[in-house]
């Protein structure tokens, strides 16, 4: 099981920012340690406060968009729930080392950074609305493999 995501589902992940009612906070959090363990959810909850901290030292655009550097390969959260932060061999690995740092981040060399992945998912899509792929019926973007998924 891998919990995997992009730009900008990392705004709709801190849920108690969005529910004021304590007792329903506390019974998602029990419901979810009944589900997934106790030492599971502590460490997603240390892995969303990381997604914060990448969020905030990644650039960004005129217009708010986070603009990914080609050292970055995604993130995804592990079956014991802390964030692994995917990384490209670089020149300049110093803006993982605020990740890096804290506890329960853990970061991976991979092949492909996000942007090349993205460019070579958004060509599929842009090819087949073109020209129809045969025989693929889907594709997906897999962060925690660092490839493009075909399902033929």
């Amino acid at each position: 099981m891998v919990y995997e995501w992009g730009y900008p589902i990392y705004e709709m992940l801190f849920i108690q920012d969005f529910f004021e009612d304590e007792a329903f906070v506390t019974a998602m959090e029990e419901h979810s340690i009944a589900l997934f363990g106790y030492d599971f959810v502590q460490n997603y909850e240390r892995a969303l406060g990381a997604v914060y901290v990448l969020y905030s030292i990644l650039p960004q655009d005129r217009t708010g968009r986070t603009l990914y550097p080609n050292s970055f390969g995604g993130i995804y959260i592990n079956d014991d729930g802390n964030l692994v932060v995917l990384t490209v061999e670089t020149d300049d690995p110093s803006m993982f080392v605020p990740l890096t740092s804290m506890d329960g981040v853990f970061t991976k060399e991979v092949a492909f950074s996000y942007n090349e992945l993205w460019e070579t998912f958004e060509f599929i899509n842009e090819f087949d609305r073109h020209t129809y792929i045969y025989n693929a019926h889907s594709w997906s973007l897999c962060i925690a493999t660092n490839r493009i998924i075909v399902a033929f």
